[in-house]
């Protein structure tokens, strides 16, 4: 049985052990803890402590990749550079290009906030009741925010504060948002019901306004981002050590929260704590073992990300944990695949995600078979906002496909119900024909895909975690 950092029970006693002898030495200061530290570890010891460190760290080492890739490298999409403190609005409707198995139905925006030396003042525009949401994450994916149209129904200015600032904020602020790590990675999700709903969408999405609270304080509701001044992360392919050097880096940059510290106080003996710079310290043994984990741990997350781990309901679907979003479980391999699956994920209570990767002989869905998803009547997702299903390639990007349709919801133009109001969805390659086209949505030929269910502001048996989901049908 596995526990929560994925290892076996047996080698999580073993790594008690170890972390108990290590104890002793957490008065020694720097460099003499270190060195003290990795000389109590043998080469075992150091392999199984890398392994948790390793995946209780990952989604930093995700973020720093994904932060180089759009403040340097820039965004695929929009073909520029994201700054520190300013939204970078995606107007454009969603393509195969886009990875991070994003929707259609939703305009995304993003946004890095540098929280170490004062908080930002965000501006939200009054709208006309559509579906909003702003999600506020640390880095490591966990949600310390979520202001949206229901709990800020008229805008309003939302105070985002570091973990190290003291000062004081001016009035007139509706909310104030409290993050435990210096820096932060911040979605909003702006609904849109068609062409001409996206245009309007635009216009409110432009209206979203982001400042440092001395601008703010100066009359600004709006300034241009700082660029980042990043290097680049090394690639597997370059270091054995590549993601443990990037991990050591960012835990300076942006340490994990304060509430974590005993859980990774004896991580400094392979070189996880404040102020270390390198591995110089460590025994030949040790880094032998923190290789050694660096694969291992490695794959563990990948495979962990191509099946998200969770309940699965009697029709085949994963149902997500309760602690995605939040991740206050402690189960932080999850965490970790949720990073790498999808970047951040929101709450089960503001959009539950369900998901299918396999048909009833538990086989994976591939483009060269013809299925069947029938929804019953009271497998109809019951949602206060709406509701879609998307399919999406193992690159976590939507389909590529002749009819340009990458999902099908309550919003579907031409979508056929039955007589007992039940839905039908046709999934396969080929055309189903005339009578079938409206509720087909297609996939790709010699190629897996896999679906979600998304069900924004959720309700009964799908907030409650309970919606068995639609069944699938192998035809050929």
């Amino acid at each position: 049985m596995l526990n929560v950092h994925g290892l076996p029970r047996r080698e999580l006693l073993k790594t008690m052990a170890t972390l108990g002898a290590l104890s002793a030495l957490s008065a020694l200061p720097g460099s003499r803890l270190l060195a003290a530290a990795s000389n109590a570890l043998d080469e075992e010891g150091a392999y199984r402590m890398g392994l948790q460190a390793y995946v209780y760290g990952y989604p930093l080492i995700y973020f720093a990749r994904l932060r180089y890739q759009r403040m340097v490298v820039g965004d695929p999409m929009l073909k520029r550079r994201h700054r520190w403190g300013e939204w970078l609005h995606r107007s454009v409707v969603v393509t195969p290009d886009v990875v991070g198995a994003p929707q259609t139905d939703i305009l995304y925006s993003n946004m890095w906030l540098d929280l170490h030396s004062e908080p930002y003042i965000l501006t939200i525009p009054r709208m006309d009741g559509r579906y909003w949401s702003v999600q506020f994450c640390d880095l490591f994916g966990t949600t310390f925010g979520l202001p949206n149209h229901r709990s800020l129904p008229n805008g309003g200015r939302v105070a985002v504060v570091g973990p190290n600032w003291s000062g004081q904020l001016p009035g007139g602020i509706d909310l104030i948002l409290h993050a435990n790590m210096p820096e932060s990675f911040n979605v909003l999700r702006l609904f849109f019901a068609n062409e001409q709903d996206r245009l309007k969408a635009i216009d409110y999405q432009q209206q979203f306004q982001v400042a440092p609270l001395s601008a703010y304080l100066a009359g600004k509701t709006s300034v241009p981002g700082i660029a980042g001044n990043l290097s680049q992360p090394l690639m597997p392919e370059q270091d054995p050590l590549a993601d443990f050097k990037t991990l050591q880096a960012m835990w300076q940059e942006c340490p994990p929260p304060a509430a974590d510290a005993a859980l990774i106080a004896p991580y400094a003996a392979i070189g996880l704590t404040a102020g270390a710079q390198g591995f110089d310290e460590l025994t030949v043994e040790v880094l032998r073992g923190m290789q050694r984990a660096e694969r291992d741990a490695r794959q563990q997350v990948i495979d962990a990300s191509r099946s998200i781990g969770g309940a699965r309901t009697a029709n085949g679907w994963t149902v997500p944990k309760l602690s995605i979003g939040y991740y206050d479980d402690a189960d932080y391999l999850y965490r970790a695949a949720v990073a790498l699956a999808g970047t951040v994920a929101l709450p089960v209570a503001e959009n539950p995600y369900y998901t299918l990767q396999k048909d009833d002989s538990r086989a994976f869905l591939s483009g060269d078979g013809r299925y069947e998803l029938h929804f019953s009547a009271d497998q109809i997702p019951l949602v206060g906002a709406f509701w879609s299903l998307h399919a999406y390639s193992p690159r976590y990007t939507v389909i590529d496909n002749p009819i340009n349709r990458y999902a099908i919801g309550d919003r579907t133009p031409g979508l056929q119900y039955d007589a007992d109001g039940s839905l039908t969805v046709y999934l396969q390659a080929s055309d189903p024909g005339s009578e079938k086209r409206s509720n087909w949505l297609p996939i790709k030929q010699g190629e897996l895909f896999w679906l979600i269910t998304r069900g924004y502001e959720p309700q009964g048996a799908m907030k409650e975690l309970r919606w068995s989901g639609p069944r699938l049908t192998k035809l050929s």
